[in-house]
């Protein structure tokens, strides 16, 4: 995190000092400006009543705020949950309703996780090998191109072949900035 990020607010009862918002959404929030991937888990029960709470929200003769629901403390949890879901990214919310589901869904998460991350390095390697054998290729190129310049060219272009190969050396850039 930045470091005028989290780190810098003050937690106060569950929210943060100068916010309505709770430690969980300001950290989900900033999760989502990272770019960090989330794995939003929500208890079974929960997940069912915002169903409920979603359905109702439109309904204009129920006023939603005013049902009980069992599973949960606050309705800001079903403002939270609308959220994560309207999010483009990260917007995926996986309902548990006991530790081994939050295990196998995690585990799941973290291979596909490690498995991209490995295939990217991978093909980074082939990129960077094949950026490496043309390295080499230009190399061959040109020792063959000056072989047959010092064999058959005529003195002049003897003479621009040696200085491209110092303006190489130097660095030079012309007018565009190109290197030359």
């Amino acid at each position: 995190m930045s470091s005028n990020g989290l780190n810098n607010w003050r937690k106060v009862w569950g929210r943060y000092k100068e916010s309505e918002k709770s430690i969980t959404n300001i950290e989900y929030l900033e999760a989502v400006k990272a770019k960090i991937p989330i794995f939003a888990l929500v208890e079974q029960g929960v997940y069912e009543q915002f169903h409920v709470y979603s359905y109702n929200r439109s309904n204009q003769s129920i006023d939603p705020e005013k049902i009980s629901y069992p599973s949960v403390d606050s309705h800001k949890i079903f403002d939270f949950i609308t959220e994560v879901q309207g999010q483009v990214a990260n917007n995926a919310l996986f309902p548990f309703s006991d530790f081994e589901q939050v295990q196998d869904y995690l585990k799941l998460q973290w291979s596909g996780m490690m498995y991209r991350f490995l295939t990217s390095e991978s093909e980074s390697r082939r990129v960077a090998d094949l950026f490496s054998t043309i390295s080499v290729a230009i190399s061959k190129i040109e020792f063959l191109t000056r072989q047959v310049v010092n064999s058959v060219a005529d003195p002049m272009t003897k003479l621009n072949v040696e200085f491209y190969d110092y303006l190489r050396m130097v660095g030079r850039k012309d007018l565009n900035g190109r290197i030359y």
